[in-house]
């Protein structure tokens, strides 16, 4: 378990009717080190949540179908545990867990996604997207990612809400994650 604090921030424009374009952005969001994780992770174990910023439009292509487009970019080099190279050249590299010890190599990545919202009868509404990203690992840290096998590239999601209330509904999601 770990607490951590960070800060979002965001804004949408109207520009024209049916159409809004969002952006946002997230520092760091700094937590607390993780003891499970001293001897493995860089800085004895601290696993901060790296920054992002992203951008967005919606389309309302219908009165009741919304498409949406949304692009982020997630800062991953910026975070010792995971941007640091697993590869460190030096006469005696330092150990894990140690500061300035390797971590995973991610590097920075953009993430692309697609998506709809079909509000099929009033106070049902039905959702489908599509998420791909590029892949964070540097060929010259492999080894790493068979120890952190959980990177995958491509998302597709579904869902829906079901209003029960002016005050409360019933969702459901679910995600696959094709193989990599």
């Amino acid at each position: 378990m770990a607490v951590g604090i960070g800060v979002r921030a965001g804004a949408q424009w109207n520009v024209v009717p049916g159409w809004r374009l969002a952006v946002a952005g997230v520092t760091p969001a700094a937590t607390t080190d993780s003891q499970s994780y001293r001897g493995l992770c860089a800085n004895q174990g601290s696993f901060d949540a790296p920054a992002n910023i992203t951008a967005g439009v919606a389309w309302d292509a219908l009165p009741t179908l919304t498409l949406l487009f949304d692009y982020k970019h997630i800062f991953y080099s910026d975070i010792a545990s995971v941007g640091d190279s697993s590869q460190i050249v030096s006469p005696i590299p330092p150990p894990l867990g140690t500061s300035g010890g390797p971590g995973f190599g991610w590097h920075d990545i953009d993430v692309f996604a697609v998506g709809g919202e079909w509000r099929a009868a009033p106070g049902f509404t039905l959702r489908a997207g599509y998420t791909h990203n590029t892949n964070p690992i540097r060929s010259s840290d492999i080894v790493f990612k068979i120890l952190a096998p959980g990177v995958v590239t491509d998302h597709i999601s579904a869902g829906f809400t079901y209003a029960l209330t002016d005050h409360s509904s019933f969702d459901v999601a679910a995600i696959y994650a094709p193989r990599h």
